[in-house]
């Protein structure tokens, strides 16, 4: 998800890329981690059919609609309507535009290089620069809009494209083939989703779903998707959808906390990790307890991010959630209330509270995760209940946060998570303390990279974030 420098609130998609969720881009950054808000149906796809179809977005993963798009291959490669067939030596650049008359009458060009050759798109870039794709692509013009481009291709030969996107291949071979089956099964229940049946896509290539084509594929990478070759997770014979996400604060959150509904919460071993996760932190003062008790404890205890703490001014919190406010509504607008002169919360739109007197977390999940907090301010009052849009009002643009190294961020427009406290300090400003990065729910990575160091296998360290389920 693209954000504007001051961090404005924006709706998010399944995730944001670690670096997008700061207003300034800064080193040292944990691993992207997936997050979702998405709701669409979606159906099983069968075993026998290895093939997803992914929308390509632009450069910046702002639209899957492109003005133009822009292949070569360095094999010889054709493009096809079904009707007509052009035929281009290798490394010949084509641009398509909406123009095309190969693309009249709902016709689809089809881009297919000779042999196992990959399709380069050169009309968008990623992190390594311009992106391959094995398989084959399809090319659409939706009216009024622009082009699509969708790749058509085995799933395992995608998951050499999206593992290391979404895990450094400097972590350890166990910890890859878990990302692996974890990858493999997100795409696999999420197939023919709602979001892109207009375009005839399964999901898209970004954080909205699952990171694809983002770095250059690598053998270690190669030989964790290899090794696990067909290997999914799966509860009552189906695809479980597993959630994974950078570093957790020594508990992992069920997906009903976040996004509400229950259907996968039977598969998610959040209280079952340690013995210390069997706690309930939906009280206030439990959820601080944990903090400090488990503080060198867990498997991302000497993790930067598994503890976090950030001193906000009041003048910077009165500027930071004013300027958020109104923005945030528009994108989440069932998610606030402000109450009315009968002291009565309604829905209503709100750009502002004036200064603010108090912040409180009001509702917290049995994992500590904030699902509701009320601020006082001088000339109102406002109830936010939605992870996202809380971590985006809360986010210290104006102040510094301390990750648990001591070393420093600044200009964030989100927490690093929803597993925070918050308390007003002697100066009229509040302390935030919390801990974890990403929305908390299924798998940690970091997590899963110290398993496997301290010698576990990757099922065993599926087994660790996700339970009722079988590994084949």
């Amino acid at each position: 998800m693209k954000m504007s420098k001051m961090g404005i609130c924006k709706k998010v998609g399944m995730g944001v890329l670690v670096a997008a969720l700061l207003c300034a881009p800064f080193t040292n950054l944990p691993i992207s981690a997936t997050e979702t808000t998405n709701t669409e149906t979606v159906t099983q796809k069968s075993d026998g059919d290895n093939t997803v179809k992914v929308a390509i977005k632009t450069s910046g993963y702002g639209s899957v609609y492109h003005s133009a798009i822009s292949v070569t291959s360095d094999n010889a490669y054709t493009l096809s309507n079904g009707k007509k067939t052009k035929n281009y030596r290798a490394k010949k650049k084509v641009t398509v535009r909406t123009s095309n008359g190969m693309l009249k009458n709902g016709q689809s060009i089809w881009v297919m290089p000779a042999g196992a050759g990959k399709t380069k798109i050169t009309s968008i870039t990623r992190s390594m620069g311009t992106p391959s794709y094995a398989g084959k692509l399809e090319i659409k013009n939706v009216s009024g809009k622009g082009l699509v481009v969708i790749n058509h291709v085995d799933i395992e030969d995608y998951l050499y494209g999206v593992v290391g996107s979404e895990m450094s291949s400097s972590f350890a071979g166990e910890a890859l083939k878990a990302q692996a089956v974890a990858a493999r099964s997100f795409a696999l229940s999420s197939v023919n989703s709602s979001t892109y049946a207009n375009i005839g896509a399964d999901f898209d290539d970004s954080t909205s779903y699952q990171v694809y084509n983002n770095t250059t594929e690598d053998s270690k990478i190669k030989s964790a998707v290899d090794s696990t070759k067909g290997q999914v997770v799966r509860a009552n014979q189906k695809v479980v959808k597993t959630y994974f996400f950078s570093t957790s604060f020594g508990k992992t959150a069920l997906p009903s906390e976040l996004w509400g509904g229950t259907e996968v919460d039977s598969a998610y071993n959040s209280e079952g990790q340690t013995e210390e996760a069997k706690a309930d932190l939906s009280d206030n003062e439990e959820f601080e307890s944990f903090l400090e008790d488990t503080d060198e404890t867990g498997w991302e205890a000497k993790q930067d991010w598994y503890r976090w703490s950030a001193t906000i001014s009041a003048g910077n919190m009165t500027k930071q959630v004013n300027r958020k406010l109104k923005t945030c509504y528009f994108s989440y607008p069932s998610s606030f209330k402000v109450k009315d002169k009968k002291g009565n919360w309604v829905s209503k739109s709100i750009s502002g509270v004036g200064k603010v007197k108090s912040v409180t977390v009001t509702e917290r999940a049995a994992s500590g995760l904030v699902q509701e907090i009320e601020i006082v301010g001088g000339s109102g009052s406002v109830r936010i209940h939605n992870s996202n849009a809380i971590r985006m009002v809360m986010a210290p643009y104006y102040d510094k946060l301390v990750k648990k190294n001591g070393s420093t961020v600044s200009k964030l427009c989100n927490l690093p998570s929803g597993f925070f406290a918050i308390e007003s300090n002697d100066k009229g400003g509040f302390i935030l303390q919390g801990g974890g990065y990403g929305h908390g729910v299924g798998m940690s990575q970091n997590g899963a990279n110290a398993m496997a160091k301290a010698g576990e296998d990757y099922k065993t360290i599926l087994l660790h974030y996700f339970k009722n389920v079988d590994i084949s």
